[in-house]
């Protein structure tokens, strides 16, 4: 009796755990369910006698709205077509290999590409020299894509009725199991951050002379050929519109500016103010303060200006 209670009380702990243990279960397949393998993918191959890696990009397309079946195009971009195989020794490139994804479980994919070893011809058709097939299947973890696959290589003359594909019962020049290891998705941010913009330090006053309206900032300061300076809070800067007159000029690289009239707002003083001029590669001026204690004209000045003409 007491053996019979034991096992029982053995099976209800284990059915407990079963049951604790489900929801991971069912979490993690529903994780892989979710998974998916459209898009562009990039992927290194190392193996046999080459040196260098080869490169790979996989493109696939659903089919249709689920996702259960994709176009599937593979690109070998540094392929060495003759495969070192005597009789594709003149191959001089491999075609994509096209063909389709099929939905097999969680997060699994069957896959079957094909594609031709060429020989390019001057004034004819080129000539397929080999058939080849991969077949297989494709795993995503949701951030990668791998590949365990079977290669098949065919002589062209495996072809007898021209249909593209192996006669049936036709030999394979080369059959051999292989992985490509996990491809990334191309990724959609920057590759590069663009060069900071270049700004040439303005030490001529010829270099600024025309009219300027500060960034953000409704204000125009025209710097005139005679040395002459206006501000207005309008394009128009005629005597009506002026709210002050004054004098520029450039000393060891810096730009002085000095009041001779106002009209309208408080004066800032004669002593003059000194900002450092550049002009940016988007060709506006930057003015940026070095000293001035006139708080209006540092708000006004101290900042970037479009031309206006």
């Amino acid at each position: 009796m007491a053996r019979t209670l034991w096992l029982i009380l053995v099976l209800i702990l284990l059915l407990v755990a079963l049951c604790a243990c489900q929801p991971i279960f069912e979490t993690a397949e529903a994780a892989a369910d979710q998974c998916t393998v459209e898009g562009t993918w990039v992927g290194s191959y190392s193996g046999g006698p080459w040196e260098d890696p080869l490169i790979l990009q996989y493109t696939l397309v659903p089919l249709d709205p689920a996702g259960k079946r994709l176009s599937y195009v593979m690109r070998m971009v540094n392929p060495d077509a003759t495969f070192r195989i005597k009789p594709f020794e003149t191959a001089d490139y491999l075609s994509d290999l096209v063909g389709e994804a099929v939905k097999s479980g969680p997060g699994t994919y069957d896959i079957s590409v094909f594609g031709y070893g060429v020989n390019e011809r001057e004034g004819d058709r080129n000539e397929i020299l080999y058939l080849f097939g991969i077949t297989g299947i494709m795993t995503c973890d949701g951030e990668t894509i791998s590949q365990e696959a079977l290669l098949s290589v065919y002589a062209a003359d495996a072809d007898k009725d021209n249909d593209g594909f192996p006669d049936e019962g036709a030999e394979p020049v080369f059959c051999h199991p292989t992985e490509f290891p996990a491809a990334k998705p191309i990724p959609m941010s920057p590759w590069c951050e663009p060069p900071a913009e270049e700004a040439v330090i303005v030490t001529d006053a010829a270099d600024i002379v025309g009219t300027w309206l500060g960034v953000d900032f409704d204000f125009y300061h025209q710097f005139n050929e005679d040395g002459t300076l206006s501000a207005a809070t309008s394009p128009d800067i005629a005597a009506e519109n002026t709210l002050f007159t004054g004098e520029y000029w450039f000393e060891d690289g810096q730009l002085y500016m000095k009041e001779t009239e106002v009209f309208g707002i408080p004066a800032c003083g004669e002593e003059p103010a000194i900002y450092e001029a550049r002009i940016l590669a988007n060709g506006n001026l930057s003015l940026a303060m070095v000293e001035d204690s006139c708080e209006p004209r540092v708000e006004a000045t101290n900042r970037d200006h479009a031309p206006v003409r």
